[in-house]
Formats: structure tokens, sequence, C-alpha cells
């Protein structure tokens, strides 16, 4: 089955996961949810964060406490432990709840990333080069000199669709750099903002900063030398960012700004 743009953003945007099962929750508790769920992410340095303030709007609607509600909706939530809804849930303050997907659940996302058929829909000319969007071009030209690189290199080949060492031993992300969290919360920024809106200046904002995050990564994080011959996991873990990245750089490009994609530069 070939999924639409829309399947797509759905299913790789931690926001639209955590937003339709808020919405499920908060129905499950005989609550009527607003049309539109107030989630937004939240900066932390070890989580990819989101809050959401549903509570308050539901609890000056029924005249309840908004903790409670937020305490409710947060048990209601379900779980699902190695997938799309590994999330962490809580309620906090005086009815916020706070969420966030477990480091296996970002495995998963960006391998899944890392192998998936993204649909070509693009029906009108795409513009080549341009000024505006040169970084992006330059960092989607970057992903795939880098991965070239990596099918050429026997000691870290690089395969299409295969699994990259994503956690270690005892769970956790191998990928806890600064600029490696960095990169992959600017990644799913980037998704949550198309899957919200198709509005072209906010898209090119999130894909900017995308690309600067992924650059940072690029400048600060080696994949080959020692790394590659010391710890080959973490070099792996490395090139299977890039490998997640390239192709959401290349949808945005071409999809959503409508300009062309360069392999190189």
């Amino acid at each position: 089955m070939v999924l639409s743009i829309v399947d797509c953003l759905d299913r790789f945007s931690f926001e639209a996961i955590a937003t339709a099962e808020i919405r499920r929750a908060t129905a499950a508790n005989d609550l009527s949810p607003p049309a539109s769920i107030p989630l937004k992410r939240v900066e932390d340095p070890q989580r990819l964060l989101y809050s959401c303030a549903i509570a308050l709007p539901l609890a000056a609607s029924e005249g309840a406490d908004p903790r409670k509600i937020a305490e409710a909706i947060a048990a209601a939530f379900v779980r699902s432990p190695g997938g799309d809804l590994d999330f962490s849930i809580e309620a906090v303050g005086s009815g916020w709840l706070h969420l966030w997907p477990s480091d296996r659940a970002v495995a998963g996302q960006l391998q899944r990333l890392s192998e998936f058929p993204w649909p070509n829909s693009v029906s009108q000319p795409i513009e080549g080069i341009r000024r505006d969007v040169f970084l992006l071009q330059y960092a989607h030209a970057r992903c795939c000199s880098l991965l070239r690189m990596a099918r050429r290199d026997g000691a870290i080949a690089y395969i299409e669709g295969e699994d990259f060492p994503w956690l270690d031993g005892a769970g956790r992300l191998n990928l806890c750099r600064r600029a490696e969290f960095e990169a992959i919360g600017a990644l799913f920024a980037s998704l949550d903002r198309c899957a919200r809106s198709g509005d072209r200046a906010a898209v090119l904002k999130a894909a900017t900063a995308l690309s600067h995050r992924f650059l940072n990564f690029y400048r600060d994080c080696r994949i080959w030398g020692d790394i590659q011959a010391e710890r080959p996991d973490l070099a792996r873990s490395r090139l299977g960012l890039v490998a997640a990245t390239r192709p959401v750089l290349k949808f945005l490009l071409e999809e959503r700004l409508g300009v062309f994609a360069p392999e190189e530069l």
C-alpha cells in the first residue's frame, strides 16, 4: 500500500502520535477534546519533551480541578512498550501534561526513517539551486556524500535498509552528545511542523534549523578515523542519523518547498 504524504507525516511525527492518543484518552474520560490539542515541544537537553495544556480549557468548561483532569488523562493514556506509543507521561504543576518518547521509541523511528520509501508526489517543476534554501541543499548533498563514502568503505559499509545499533547494552541511545541529540531533536521538530502545518515560511524555518543542527553534528561528531576503530557501534549510529536525515531533507526540499535536492554540490 502506498501511503500519502499526510500518512507519512502522521507516522513519523511524535507530536501527531501523542496528540491522537491524548484525544482518545480525553474521550475515554467522558470529556470532549477541543478541535485543536495544545501540544508543543519544550527545550530539554536529554528528552524529546512535549507539554500539553489540554486540562486547563477542559477544567474551565467542566468546572473541575485541572490537575485532576490531567491526572485522569495521563492514567488513560495507552502506552505500547517498544511501539510508537512507548511514551512516559505525567501530570505536572497546576494541570499540565508532560510526555516524552522512550529511547527505544526514538531509535525505532530513526530506523524507520532511514529505510522508509517516501512517496514522490511532486507534479510541479522543481527549481534548481537557490540562495534562500542553499543551506538545506548543501546539508542534503553532504548527507549523500557521507553515504556514498560509507558504501565504498569496507570497514563501515552502508547497506540501505540495514539495522543500525541505535541503543547501547542498557537500552539507552548511543547518540547522546549535545550535537547528536540536537540534530535528532531538529529532525523530529521538522516532521512535527510539517504534520501540523504546510505553511511555507514555517516549514522553511524548521528545515533551516534542521540543516544547521545536522551540519553542527557533522562538524562535531566524527564517523571515520579513531571513532570507527575504537567505537564502531557509535560510528554506525552516527551514520544511521545521516541515513535518517537525508530523506527528510529531500522531502522538505522537494515536496514542501518545491526546490531541487542535489546529491552533490
